[in-house]
This record gives C-alpha cells, structure tokens and sequence, in this order.
C-alpha cells in the first residue's frame, strides 16, 4: 500500500516539474519568436543545469543554435528518442523544414510522410506541408515501362500512324501546373516570428501560412493568408482580408 502511496506522489510531481518547464519552454520560445535571442541563449547554460535531460530544454537549445547541422542532428534524436513527448512533433516539424530549404525533394517529402504518419493531429502539420510545396513542389513522377511497353515504344511509326502533331502530347512532368494565388500580409527575417504572427492569424479563424523566400543569399518568410486560384480571386479578397488582419495585403503567386 505505502508503494502505491508514494507511486502516486512521485507522478503528482512528476507531472507538476513537466508542466512547469514546459510552460518556461514556452515562454522562452515566445521571446525568440520576438527576437529576443541573445537574451534566452544567455539563459540556457542555467536551464540545461537545472533540468538535464529535459526534451523541453533541449528543443529549446536546438532553436537557438547557430549550427543548423548541429540542430538537425538534435531534432532527430528527440523524434528518435522520446517519440512521445509534446515536442516530438515540434521537431519532425524542423526536420522537414531543413530539407525543404536544402531543395531535398525526396528526403522533404519523405519526412513531411513521416510527419503526417506520426502526427496527423499536430498543428504545425499545415506550415509543413505548405513549405514543402513551396520550395520544392510535389513529388516527382517516376514512370518505369515494362519490357513489354518498351519494346512497343521502340517500334517504328508507320507512315499512316497518327503521330503528335507540333509536339502536343506533353509528358506528365511537362504540363503547366495551375498556377496559385496568396495574399502576403507580413515578411519576417525570423521563422519563429512569421509562426507567431500566423498563430495569431489562424486564431481569428484566418486561413494563414509561412511561406518561404529566397532572394540571393537572402531567405525570408513570408506570412500569407488564402488560397486562390487566380489573380482575380486573390485581389477580390483582399478588402475582407485587411479588414479581419488590420494590414495591406498584397498578391502573391505562390
């Protein structure tokens, strides 16, 4: 019975240490989002010493490194390690933006799979989805031929075969994609800042999303609002959107 007893008091304490951290987790991740960074990497040696081993903490640490490589390498441990914590999602979510930014296409999609396998319920599962199809689109058609079709492709064309006139018929990979449109309402140098403002967004019930850009050596995130199948579309929405948002929205082509 008296192992029962403290049982149960090692999980009430248990569960208060991780409520608290997560909510100092948090709080930090809320000033990076601000641009306070200097001021939460100056704290981190006393939070990695106060709470060793803490996923929270460690997330934390990733975020802030300067170390890209380094910060991948941490994001898959926590995937890797502690599948079920609440910041697993969080880090699948980083992974996949690492490769999209990188133009992997086949690891980005592979990961954002992995994603949508694990954490189907997660609310970074959009953002991730949108900065792939961003950066490097959807996944590449990869037609393989049977011995069979190829040998019939290989045969010569008849003079009374009916032959693709000026070169109409296009391949799966050559046919122009719809083209889409988004309204851009705010540009951030930060991630963190761009995820807090579409948080903000998303909580108005607005359809937001980062979407990112890179020019030159310069990459920036983009805060959008909408999905639009034309220019016309977009355009029209934009009195409702900077009426719900507050700001000047623009077009922009995804």
């Amino acid at each position: 019975m008296l192992k029962i007893f403290f049982a149960l008091i090692f999980l009430f304490v248990s569960g208060d240490v991780l409520a608290q951290t997560s909510a100092l987790v948090n709080s930090k991740l809320r000033l990076v989002a601000r641009g306070r960074i200097d001021e939460v990497r100056a704290s981190m040696p006393e939070l990695l010493k106060n709470y060793p081993g803490d996923v929270g903490v460690i997330f934390l640490n990733a975020i802030i490194l300067d170390n890209a490589v380094q910060a991948l390498t941490t994001y898959e441990s926590i995937v890797q390690n502690s599948p079920e914590s609440e910041w697993a999602d969080d880090a699948q979510w980083r992974i996949v933006q690492y490769y999209a930014l990188k133009r992997d296409t086949a690891r980005a999609h592979a990961e954002l799979q992995q994603y949508r396998e694990n954490y189907s319920t997660s609310e970074f599962l959009l953002s991730a989805t949108e900065i792939v199809r961003a950066t490097v689109g959807p996944p590449r058609l990869v037609r393989t031929l049977s011995s069979a079709n190829a040998t019939t492709t290989s045969k010569t064309i008849s003079p009374t075969s009916e032959a693709p006139v000026n070169g109409a018929s296009k391949s799966a990979e050559q046919i122009e994609k719809p083209r889409r449109y988004t309204l851009q309402v705010g540009s951030y140098v930060l991630l963190e800042s761009a995820e807090a403002e579409v948080t903000r967004f998303k909580n108005k019930r607005l359809r937001a999303a980062v979407l990112p850009k890179v020019s030159g050596a310069e990459r920036t995130y983009a805060v959008t609002i909408g999905d639009y199948s034309s220019r016309e579309a977009a355009e029209k929405a934009i009195p409702i959107v900077k009426e719900q948002c507050g700001c000047e929205p623009f077009v922009l082509e995804k």
